[in-house]
């Protein structure tokens, strides 16, 4: 199953990305809650960042036309740091159901990351893959910091909200397929895939009529 996290609980976007540390405290520790009952009830959990790879403050919606104001490295750094640190305990305490498979690790964790759920707006290819890039360093690091041996499996989406269907277009701010035909993505376990998106409405956007 995958659960959405609103960034607008982690950063005060209207006060230069402070974070706001009573509402992400109470927030992250009811997601915690969330997570681990579904973990218990031996449910794989996508924790996905739902924001588009946008700064918003909680009064605004976020409607993911890319309006809002694309996040830093040190942001996606530090926002991925603190979901990290919350939820390691949970990638410790469930690793992925043992099966038959030779590839089979014990390490990987039943708990799995989403980077960004569909970013989009006026963010060049470059700059999403030092997004992501930065990101996954974070949860690494995370994770030699614990000593820990669980290994989160880390979904990576493309630009122009990830579409399956826009994969391989070239767009204005470049190709998604670049993600993986350059080697951009640098991950030391080498434990990550690509999310991409599909919706079948005519204009892909999921909003069908009744």
């Amino acid at each position: 199953v995958r659960v959405p996290i609103r960034l607008g609980y982690l950063y005060n976007a209207t006060n230069d990305s402070t974070l706001n540390n009573d509402d992400y405290n109470r927030y992250l520790q009811a997601m915690y809650d969330q997570v681990q009952d579904l973990l218990k009830n031996k449910v794989n959990v996508i924790l996905d960042l739902h924001n588009y790879m946008h700064k918003f403050p909680l009064s605004q919606y976020d409607s993911g036309d890319g309006s809002g104001t694309v996040l830093t490295t040190a942001e996606m750094q530090n926002v991925w740091d603190l979901i990290a640190t919350k939820f390691e305990p949970l990638a410790i305490q469930y690793p992925a159901p043992q099966t038959n498979n030779p590839a089979y690790d014990p390490a990987k964790s039943q708990l799995i990351y989403e980077l960004m759920n569909e970013p989009s707006g006026n963010m060049t290819q470059t700059k999403l893959i030092d997004l992501t890039n930065a990101a996954i360093k974070s949860i690494r690091n995370v994770q030699d910091n614990d000593q820990s041996k669980a290994i989160n499996t880390i979904l990576v989406d493309g630009g122009n909200w990830t579409g399956f269907w826009s994969w391989n277009l070239y767009e204005t701010n470049g190709k998604n397929s670049d993600l993986i035909t350059n080697n951009s993505i640098v991950d030391r376990d080498n434990n990550w895939a690509i999310a991409m998106h599909q919706y079948f409405d005519g204009n892909g956007a999921g909003m069908y009529s009744a």
